[in-house]
């Protein structure tokens, strides 16, 4: 037998218990609002005549009258109890979400609408806002236990109903709630309960429904027939097609459907289609929308769902769709901006709240992906699909780096596929020092992942993160086990060239291109390594070889490009090498550019011309590419010009080539800037309204904020680029702030820098700055910045020093040492640096803490802390 899922029904109402506790008449003399509550209770009184007559039109327009006479608790809680008994949820949560604010006792009513709506964690939230006085109530009680079965706190909720339903024997619609929590758990314990139930209350048409749903999925449709018949003429007669009716119906004319009774259904069908044509004209167009997606004609589809949702702008499932349909073809605001409006995380399904967080991932939004995947996880704590997308989104945040792994840890748990999952939380593991998790976690995917690719990475994983032994023995289980793969041979031929064997290196990758010769990272790694040996003719067919095998590689191209300049290849022969290599004049026209941007960067601009001249009159080239390298040309000469203080002749470049391209915005950028040198201003602000024009409205900022500091306003540019910022973040306007604060000796707000890191990744001065601050003030995660800095930037001394110093606190000495002595490397004459280099060695007994400390004390002799730290070392050395 199925398991029967049975839907609870509806709460009782709870006007009585809100008239008991609420007087929406104020202390006051006044006759008008004395007068005006009297009005209200009249109109309350004729609303519930009405309700009992089945006119819930009357009804609702009578309550809607009373809260115009005296808006307050009980009137707008009476309004928000129609709009439930009509399964007007949305509503009913509108209503109140508006109003419980002012009235806390409304929140048992939003309550039970989020409830209604599949809300459970929202519901679990405001019951803790419903006032102390009602939590008596049986209305209270049962949309407690409703909530706790929503949010997973099964053994609570059954408990609570089992109390409830002893508690208040003879109310049908709590007797009724508790028989389907205790099918929906035990549909053996429920059976019996179910037959109870039906006959203590033979008269109830919400328990003859239930019952009859319970016969439907038992295929028993005689029994359901004859259920529903009773319920049918047991429902209220109403003016509006009530959920109870409505439910009956859509179950009878399912039934006889089902018995192939046809013609019978029909006028049961047909009463539903009267109630409401309009549902039934979407749910066709739907239907029609979606076969024609499935059939591959998207466009067909997308124009009928656009059609659905100009006519029906209120129905989600169109909203939602057309929102799928719009990140398929890569609309990604109009598919952020439908789903917003159409998608509830926590209560649609993994797969839309996966798309609504993947919209805002593409747009950047990444902290708005984050709370999308929370709240739908809430809900969804089993979907893989969740799981993972969190997992990938939040690893990089400082303060979600724990959940993150959690997530991540899941997603591997139900059976990821993704090679990324592990690679992340591996890494995550590594760099917070939790060496046994990384390890683990790089034992399973070395299970799971078997292609070349994937254990090259693992690999990578070990020697990254300093565990050479591990990445040893790793390469040599790969090579004995996985004797037809070139990837143990390439971790050989790695770890020959860390420890310097060049010849042993260079065999054992030929080993693994006679394994697979289409290899692109084996003759890539072999190019390389002739590099290293001044094999420049070796090195540079090896190089040939990799871009045969990928052309759209820039590192290939730039490695070549390389091989050859050491080779002393004159130019046109290195021109020739490249167009050789060609497959195409698609091909062809793409070594050109990469050639002719190389030339302009080496500001061999005859070259550079002729390569342009070579592209134009090839068919595979386009207009757009042409304009971008002669732009860049035209900077590049201008730029020239003016390092070497030709300012008029890179006025002259600038000009003559917006006379060509007069609606390039970074050719009258620069142009700005050359006439501010010259002290133009007149004409560079008139380049700034051009900007403005052009809509370049970030170009425009930096203009203007380079003509407010030329004229020693400085805190107006900064505000002038805050306003650009606050509307349109970039990574350049954050570079010119950053400019303008270190001259005013203004530090950047934290929220500042976060929004910068967000926006500009790879950029390590936001992250920088952020680690300083919060190793100065204590707070936030500094290590894991300065970790960050350093993935980025391997060489960065002052986050490798600063992350020797923090780690030396921990006492991670070991750690510590690697990282100082790479600092020390690297800036050998920074009294700071060797002073930490110093200070760890001397925690470690090491004797090369006194070298060091005293080059530091020479270095800066008044420093109070290196004398410190010398003289601890030459009491202990000498």
């Amino acid at each position: 037998m199925p398991v029967l899922r049975l839907v609870l029904p509806r709460l009782l109402t709870l006007t009585f218990i809100l008239s008991a506790l609420v007087s929406i008449v104020s202390c006051s003399d006044s006759n008008d609002v004395q007068e005006d509550a009297r009005s209200a209770d009249a109109h309350l009184t004729t609303s519930k005549t009405y309700i009992r007559q089945g006119q819930f039109r009357a009804a609702m327009l009578e309550t809607r009258n009373a809260i115009k006479k005296a808006p307050g608790a009980k009137t707008i809680g009476a309004l928000a109890e129609i709009y439930i008994e009509l399964a007007q949820f949305r509503s009913a949560r509108s209503l109140l979400e508006q109003y419980a604010p002012h009235y806390p006792e409304l929140n048992l009513l939003l309550a039970e609408s989020f409830v209604s709506l599949g809300k459970f964690h929202t519901a679990q939230k405001t019951l803790l806002l419903v006032p102390t006085a009602l939590h008596d109530s049986e209305k209270y009680a049962l949309v407690k236990a409703k909530t706790l079965l929503g949010v997973g706190e099964k053994e609570q909720g059954h408990a609570l109903f089992k109390t409830i339903s002893e508690r208040y024997r003879d109310n049908p619609t709590i007797q009724l709630t508790y028989v389907i929590a205790t099918f929906n758990r035990n549909p053996a314990e429920g059976e019996i309960a179910f037959q109870e139930i039906v006959e203590r209350f033979p008269e109830s048409p919400d328990i003859l429904l239930a019952s009859a749903k319970r016969h439907f999925l038992q295929q028993n449709f005689s029994a359901t027939e004859l259920d529903l018949m009773k319920a049918l003429h047991l429902a209220p007669t109403t003016d509006i097609m009530t959920p109870l009716k409505g439910d009956i119906l859509n179950l009878l004319s399912k039934s006889l459907t089902q018995q192939g009774r046809f013609a019978e259904a029909l006028p049961f069908q047909k009463l539903l289609d009267e109630s409401n044509p309009k549902l039934q004209d979407v749910q066709t167009r739907l239907e029609e929308a979606i076969a024609a997606i499935r059939a591959g004609d998207v466009e067909r589809g997308e124009e009928l769902l656009e059609k659905i949702h100009q006519d029906f702008p209120n129905i989600d499932s169109a909203e939602a769709l057309l929102g799928l349909v719009s990140l398929e073809r890569g609309d990604v605001e109009k598919a952020s901006d439908l789903f917003q409006h159409s998608i509830d995380p926590e209560t649609a399904a993994p797969r839309l709240s996966a798309a609504a967080a993947m919209a805002e991932l593409k747009l950047d939004k990444k902290e708005e992906a984050i709370t999308i995947l929370e709240q739908a996880l809430q809900a969804n704590p089993d979907s893989l699909q969740l799981q993972s997308l969190y997992g990938l989104s939040a690893i990089q945040a400082a303060d979600k780096q724990e959940k993150a792994a959690v997530a991540l840890e899941k997603s591997i748990a139900l059976g990821a596929t993704d090679f990324i999952l592990f690679e992340l939380l591996a890494t995550y593991y590594f760099e917070s020092n939790q060496l046994e998790n990384a390890n683990r976690v790089l034992k399973q995917a070395a299970n799971q992942f078997h292609e070349a690719d994937e254990q090259l990475r693992i690999f990578g994983l070990y020697l990254s993160n300093g565990k050479v032994e591990a990445s040893r023995q790793f390469a040599a289980k790969v090579k004995t086990t996985q004797k037809d793969s070139e990837a143990g041979w390439m971790m050989g031929a790695t770890l020959n060239i860390k420890d310097n064997n060049l010849v042993s290196a260079t065999a054992q990758l030929q080993t693994a291109l006679q394994l697979n010769p289409k290899s692109e990272k084996a003759w890539f790694l072999l190019g390389n390594t002739e590099l290293h040996q001044q094999n420049w003719a070796a090195a540079s067919k090896a190089f040939k070889q990799t871009i045969q095998l990928n052309s759209d590689s820039k590192l290939y191209l730039s490695s070549l490009l390389k091989a050859e300049l050491q080779r002393s290849t004159d130019w046109p022969t290195m021109v020739a090498t490249y167009e050789n290599l060609a497959a195409n004049d698609k091909q062809r026209v793409q070594f050109q550019d990469f050639l002719a941007d190389y030339a302009i960067y080496k500001q061999r601009f005859d070259d550079a011309t002729q390569l342009i001249d070579a592209i134009k009159i090839s068919p595979a080239s386009s207009a757009e590419q042409i304009g971008l390298l002669e732009r860049h040309l035209i900077s590049s000469k201008a730029q020239q010009q003016f390092t070497l203080e030709d300012v008029a002749g890179a006025r002259q470049t600038l000009e003559e080539g917006r006379t060509r391209y007069p609606n390039s915005p970074e050719l009258a950028f620069s142009l700005g800037a050359v006439l501010l040198k010259q002290g133009d201003l007149a004409a560079a602000q008139s380049l700034q309204q051009t900007l403005a024009k052009l809509e370049a409205n970030v170009l425009a900022s930096l203009l203007n904020a380079d003509i407010l500091a030329a004229q020693n306003k400085h805190e107006d540019a900064i505000n002038r680029l805050m306003l650009t910022w606050s509307n349109e973040p970039d990574a350049r306007i954050a570079e010119s702030l950053y400019r303008l604060t270190i001259t005013l000796k203004k530090p950047l707000n934290d929220t500042f820098l976060a929004q910068w890191q967000a926006i500009a990744p790879n950029d390590i001065r936001p992250i920088l700055i952020q680690g300083m601050r919060a190793q100065e003030t204590g707070t936030g995660d500094p290590q894991a910045l300065y970790q960050t800095v350093i993935r980025i930037s391997p060489d960065n001394v002052t986050a490798l020093n600063n992350l020797a110093w923090m780690y030396q606190q921990d006492n991670r000495l070991e750690e510590a040492d690697i990282m100082a002595s790479r600092a020390v490397q690297l800036a050998p004459d920074n009294a700071s640096i060797l002073d930490t280099a110093g200070y760890i060695k001397l925690k470690m007994n090491n004797s090369a803490a006194l070298a060091l400390l005293e080059k530091a004390l020479e270095l800066a002799p008044n420093d109070g802390s290196i004398k410190e730290h010398y003289l601890a070392a030459k009491q202990k050395f000498q």
